[in-house]
């Protein structure tokens, strides 16, 4: 999104792929984690738009098929100002708790 901003790129799609113990710190950085065990095959999308008539950028998140409001924002279409700030926080000593519930992993493989 940076660099389709600067005009560095003219992406218009990127695909990513994560596992669930990688895509809840990324929702619960946004504040958007609803606290349930990410499930197989969820899809979070970051959508990137431009206003026709003032030319500012906004970027929307999606989860679950739904657009949902990242913190620090005033909603769901969050300016990319906001955005930006946001993002920068990520890189300051982890100042935004990101933390998911450790589990344990048992093995459930039956005896023979």
């Amino acid at each position: 999104m940076f660099d389709n901003i600067a005009g560095k790129t003219s992406i218009k799609l990127a695909l990513y792929s994560a596992h669930d113990t990688s895509v809840m710190p990324l929702l619960s950085a946004f504040s958007i984690w609803d606290d349930i065990w990410v499930g197989y095959a969820k899809t979070v999308i970051f959508e990137l738009y431009r206003s026709v008539s003032s030319g500012n950028y906004f970027v929307r998140v999606m989860y679950g098929g739904r657009a949902h409001k990242m913190i620090g924002c005033s909603d769901v279409l969050c300016s990319w100002e906001d955005f930006d700030s946001l993002v920068a926080l990520f890189d300051e000593d982890e100042r935004i708790d990101t933390s998911v519930p450790k589990v344990e992993v048992l093995n459930q493989r039956e005896e023979l």
